[in-house]
C-alpha cells in the first residue's frame, strides 16, 4: 500500500498503474479510474463552527457498523485512519485501507480508500464509502473537471469549463455514481439545455449523457 496520512492537506494519490488502480478510490486523486467527489459536512448554525469532535465521532461509529476497525485518528481529529478486513476466494484474507481527513476551515471531507495487497477490488471500497456517506446523511461536493484535468468544487459546470465526463479517458463508458449525481443536481439549476449549451460548453459525451437523462415533461431535451 502507498503512503498514508496527510500532507500539506493532501491525501497520497493511488498508487501503481492502472492495473493496481482497481483497488483504490481517493478524492483528492483526479485520474478518473479512482475519483470520486469528497464530501460535505452539514451546514452549522449562523454562527457557529463545525463541531469536530462531534463529527469525528458520527464517522468512527459509522466505520465500525460498517465492519471496519479504527487503526489510529489524529490530535486535532481531523485525521482518522481504519481498516477492513476482507476475504478474497482462493486467496484467503486481505485488508482494505481507508481513511478520512477533515480539512480545516471548510465543510469538507476528503477520504481515501485502497486494497493493501494492490490487488482489484471489484468496486467493494467505492461501494463500501457510498454506503457510509449515505449512513451518516453527508452530501456529495459537486465537482467538474475543465479540459486541463483539474478539479474544481462549486463551479458551474455550465459557465467556463463543463464536465467532460472523461470522454477522452473513459470513451462509451457512463460516469460513476457520484460522477452522476454531482452532474444532475448541478444541471437541475436550469432546466433548459438548449440554453446551457448555447456557447457549446459542453462536450459530446456530457450532451449525450444529459439528454439520455432529460425529462421531455419538464425540461427542454435539444
Amino acid at each position: 500500500v502507498g503512503c498514508l496520512g496527510v500532507m500539506d492537506d493532501l491525501l497520497a494519490r493511488c498508487t501503481g498503474g492502472l492495473r493496481e488502480l482497481n483497488g483504490c478510490v481517493a478524492s483528492q486523486d483526479d485520474r478518473p479510474e479512482v475519483f470520486e467527489p469528497p464530501w460535505q459536512l452539514p451546514e452549522p448554525r449562523a454562527g457557529q463552527q463545525v463541531d469536530l469532535p462531534r463529527v469525528s465521532s458520527q464517522l468512527k461509529r459509522a466505520v465500525l457498523e460498517a465492519g471496519g476497525s479504527i487503526l489510529s485518528q489524529s490530535e486535532d481529529q481531523r485525521y482518522l485512519r481504519a481498516e477492513f478486513l476482507v476475504d478474497v476466494p482462493l486467496l484467503g484474507q486481505d485488508a482494505d485501507d481507508v481513511e478520512w481527513y477533515f480539512t480545516p476551515d471548510d465543510l469538507i471531507v476528503q477520504f481515501r480508500a485502497e486494497r493493501r495487497s494492490g490487488r482489484a477490488d471489484f468496486g467493494t471500497n467505492r461501494q463500501r464509502l457510498e454506503e457510509i456517506r449515505q449512513s451518516l446523511g453527508w452530501e456529495l461536493v459537486p465537482v467538474v473537471r475543465n479540459r486541463q484535468r483539474a478539479l474544481f468544487f462549486g463551479e458551474s459546470p455550465f459557465d467556463n469549463f463543463g464536465p467532460a465526463l472523461y470522454d477522452a479517458l473513459r470513451p462509451g463508458q457512463d460516469p460513476t455514481p457520484g460522477e452522476a449525481e454531482g452532474l444532475m443536481n448541478l444541471f437541475a439549476r436550469n432546466d433548459d439545455l438548449g440554453s446551457e449549451n448555447a456557447a457549446n460548453g459542453l462536450d459530446e459525451a456530457t450532451r449525450k449523457y444529459l439528454r439520455a437523462k432529460c425529462d421531455k415533461t419538464s425540461q427542454i431535451c435539444e
